[in-house]
């Protein structure tokens, strides 16, 4: 079951990862077209930081982060929850899958503990990584110092991950 989890996570990546190059092409060939014709105050508007362009590709990469991770370990929040005192619980709304401090603890489930590299692959700041995790910290029923390894730990033994 190891085996087939491993593989089935290397398939969402690479079909991820081949999206992401589709969607780079067409829009290389969509700026092109536009240079040609010249439209360089339009390519100007598409490259703008302010376009919607990169926020609409991180949603994406975090939906499917979400759903690829919660397909492998689908008791993920509630294990997490369990760490937390009661009144501190997350509770997810409407058709979210995991929230930004979620996400962070599922990639220190994962065995990714460095901030600046979770920072990187969630596209935020450092800071928002440091503040999330001091946050959870402070709501856990166990000490702090203890709480990474209480994470990485989760369902290990209940799932034989």
């Amino acid at each position: 079951e190891s085996n087939y989890i491993k593989e089935e996570y290397i398939g969402y990546i690479f079909s991820a990862c081949s999206n992401y190059l589709t969607k780079m092409d067409e829009f290389r060939q969509n700026i092109n077209r536009k240079m040609k014709t010249g439209k360089a105050e339009e390519v100007l508007r598409l490259t703008q930081p302010t376009n919607s362009f990169l926020n609409n590709e991180v949603k994406e990469l975090n939906q499917t982060f979400d759903s690829t991770f919660l397909s492998i370990y689908p008791d993920f929040v509630e294990d997490f929850n369990s760490l937390l005192r009661k009144e501190e619980n997350i509770m997810l709304h409407g058709n979210e899958d995991l929230n930004t401090e979620l996400r962070i603890y599922a990639l220190v489930w994962l065995g990714i503990n460095n901030s600046s590299k979770i920072a990187n692959l969630l596209h935020i700041s450092s800071q928002t990584v440091y503040n999330a995790r001091m946050k959870m910290r402070n709501k856990a029923i166990i000490d702090g110092d203890k709480f990474v390894e209480a994470v990485q730990s989760l369902g290990r033994d209940k799932h034989g991950f």
